[in-house]
C-alpha cells in the first residue's frame, strides 16, 4: 500500500484536495494479468505524461494490435485532463487501485477491491 495526498479537483466530489488515500500498487510486470473488466468504475492511479494521477476507469477495450487499452475519466470534467482529451491509454499506464480514503475531517471511505 502507498498513500497519496489528493491534489486538484479532478475527482471532486468523490475525492477532495487534501484527502489522503491508500492505493494498492500494481507491479507493471503483472498488469497484463489483471481482470480489467472487474476494475471498470473503480478509482485507479495512472501515470499520464509522467505524472501519477487519480482517475476512474470507465472502459476497457482491446486495441488494433491486441493490446489492452483503458478509458479513464475524472469525476469532475471541468477540472480533469483524462480520456476525453487523451483518448484510450495503454493498460500499462495503470499503477494502482484505490483502497481507502482517510484523513480529511475524520471522514473514512472504505472500498472493497475486485482484483
Amino acid at each position: 500500500m502507498v498513500r497519496y495526498e489528493v491534489e486538484g479537483k479532478s475527482m471532486y466530489p468523490t475525492l477532495k484536495p487534501g484527502d489522503w488515500i491508500l492505493v494498492e500498487k500494481i507491479d507493471s510486470r503483472k498488469v497484463e494479468f489483471l481482470d480489467f473488466e472487474k476494475l471498470v468504475n473503480e478509482i485507479v492511479t495512472v501515470k499520464i505524461n509522467g505524472r501519477e494521477q487519480i482517475k476512474r476507469l470507465k472502459q476497457v477495450r482491446q486495441g488494433s494490435t491486441g493490446e489492452i487499452e483503458i478509458y479513464l475519466l475524472g469525476d469532475n470534467p471541468e477540472y480533469s485532463t483524462d480520456s476525453r482529451q487523451l483518448g484510450f491509454l495503454p493498460a500499462d499506464s495503470l499503477t494502482g487501485v484505490f483502497y481507502r480514503r482517510y484523513g480529511q475531517k475524520n471522514k473514512i471511505y472504505k472500498h472493497v477491491r475486485h482484483l
